[in-house]
């Protein structure tokens, strides 16, 4: 069991990111590079999205999104978000990880009626915002409060908190993450960036 509360993979050694003091100020524990491999990740996804709604829209329909991620564009754009969550909520690369494999779980999932949940430039911010707090507050043993990651995120604390249970009903209260790949989340991000594509 590791110190972030899951098991490290069998006869897999924990991968460790090393980040100067300098970056450490400017770009929490995940370094410079890392987040920018995540962020180029999530625009890459929303770019996706928004040729699909495009179509969507010359064909007569749209995509689906849940009203709880909002409908305005972002205060900020990906990379920034991403800096300021690693920066201030003290987040390691595992528990980041952890995030993105919550928004997996959600944009995988379809509804009963058809529906399902898309990251678009006018959701992603609240999407990713909410899924790293959901992380951080479940793997830490002192998480910041739910007041600290709405200003963090730009946001509404009010909004946030509908985000919150939103999220955790999509995800059915499921915390729990395996932990292999947990891993190969961080060596996609580590070695190729681009390999990680939710809802695509």
């Amino acid at each position: 069991m590791t110190a972030d509360g899951y098991d490290a993979p069998a006869n897999k050694p924990s991968r460790k990111v090393y980040v100067k003091r300098k970056e450490l100020a400017l770009y929490g524990r995940l370094g410079r590079p890392l987040l920018v491999n995540i962020a180029r990740s999530l625009e890459h996804v929303v770019q996706l999205n928004a040729m699909r709604q495009a179509r969507a829209i010359a064909e007569g329909s749209a995509l689906t999104v849940p009203s709880f991620v909002g409908t305005v564009p972002a205060p900020m754009s990906l990379f920034q978000l991403v800096r300021r969550v690693a920066r201030y909520s003290n987040a390691t690369t595992e528990q980041f990880c952890v995030g993105l494999l919550y928004l997996d779980r959600i944009v995988s999932k379809k509804f009963s009626d058809g529906r399902r949940v898309y990251m678009t430039e006018n959701t992603s911010h609240m999407m990713v915002l909410t899924a790293s707090m959901l992380a951080c507050k479940f793997l830490q043993d002192v998480a910041l409060d739910l007041q600290s990651f709405a200003w963090i995120g730009g946001v509404d604390l009010h909004q946030l908190r509908a985000a919150e249970h939103a999220m955790l009903r999509l995800l059915a209260f499921d915390m729990l993450v395996d932990a292999t790949a947990v891993e190969d989340y961080l060596n996609a991000f580590t070695h190729r960036g681009l390999d990680y594509k939710p809802g695509t």
